[in-house]
């Protein structure tokens, strides 16, 4: 009764700036269930800017999606439960690298989404994504997320969503982002999370993209945590620092990646091979969490382009499922 307690005092906050129709603190269980979601219904005021600015997008003679197509747009976020509905402020943008992440149903355009809700949260995430299906091979990438959480890798919270964006239906696929809700909601304390540092790898001055992956080394995501005190500081840069040099190491080819991180990372690229997802292999591609009381980098699930059913010719599965008797 106490620990029933307990949760509804610690949880229910997270609600309280939200706008439910319902009490929150009857349904702390169904509120994580996400069986219980029915549909997201995002309005975004103003909608002709953005569509023009999806359309712009497409239209560019690049082949990536140019930042400047990436600005925000104020929206609302309606989440509707079976038992419910919960409206949110906040703000959505663009999301993806190349222009496979725009799309077209019935002649109006469609993208994958950034989402950053000002208040409240779906699912305890305040910040994630909606993927078109097809740029992540659609359930396997569920599939692949729930596999790494299962065996104890941090992974984030994935599943099939429906959306409505300004009267527009469509299936995405919800992935939370790499923050403090994914490292508690998978027991672990918050620190420093670490992902590529891309701001030279699409389209940096005369370069191709990708060209100067060789010398792109890593930044800290999560920043503000370095701004809580000293002890967040020393850690943040200390972890930043050995990040750094093991990835120059990288550069200068001493080593592979993984054999530079450490033992669970070798574990879980092989992982990662044997289900044909070694996309997420790619440097760039990676993203790391610093776990201060082990004293240890641990890898987060991001990215694998899993699919399942055809596994792509140049994969390494088949080398690994032969020996792994052996």
């Amino acid at each position: 009764m106490l620990r029933k307690f307990l949760k509804i005092i610690f949880l229910t906050p997270l609600y309280l700036s939200s706008n439910c129709d319902f009490q929150t603190a009857n349904y702390i269980n169904e509120l994580r269930d996400v069986k219980q979601l029915n549909e997201i219904v995002i309005t975004i005021p103003k909608s002709t800017r953005w569509a023009k600015n999806q359309i712009k997008a497409v239209i560019s003679k690049e082949d990536l999606i140019e930042p400047k197509y990436k600005k925000r747009f104020k929206a609302e976020i309606k989440v509707n439960y079976s038992f419910g509905s919960c409206i949110f402020d906040g703000k959505v943008r663009i999301s993806g690298d190349w222009k496979d992440h725009i799309s077209f149903k019935n002649g109006n355009p469609v993208s994958s989404l950034d989402i950053h809700l000002s208040n409240g949260n779906i699912f305890n995430a305040t910040k994630f994504k909606l993927f078109l299906p097809e740029t992540r091979y659609g359930i396997y990438e569920v599939i692949a997320s729930e596999i790494f959480s299962r065996l104890g890798y941090l992974s984030p919270k994935t599943f099939l969503a429906e959306v409505e964006v300004n009267t527009l239906k469509h299936q995405y696929i919800f992935q939370e982002k790499s923050a403090k809700e994914m490292l508690e909601r998978n027991n672990r304390t918050e620190g420093p999370i670490f992902e590529a540092d891309e701001s030279i790898l699409w389209g940096y001055k005369d370069f191709a993209p990708l060209e100067l992956d060789d010398i792109s080394l890593a930044r800290m995501i999560n920043t503000n945590w370095v701004e809580k005190g000293s002890v967040s500081s020393s850690i943040s840069l200390s972890a930043f620092i050995e990040l750094q040099k093991k990835y120059i190491k990288y550069s200068n080819r001493e080593l592979f990646i993984s054999q530079l991180l450490g033992e669970e990372f070798n574990h879980f690229s092989i992982l990662l091979i044997a289900m044909s997802g070694d996309h997420s292999l790619n440097r760039h591609n990676r993203k790391l969490y610093f776990n201060s009381f082990e004293q240890k980098f641990e890898p987060i699930y991001y990215d694998g382009n899993f699919d399942l059913k055809n596994r792509r010719r140049d994969s390494l599965a088949p080398y690994f499922l032969e020996n792994v008797d052996q």
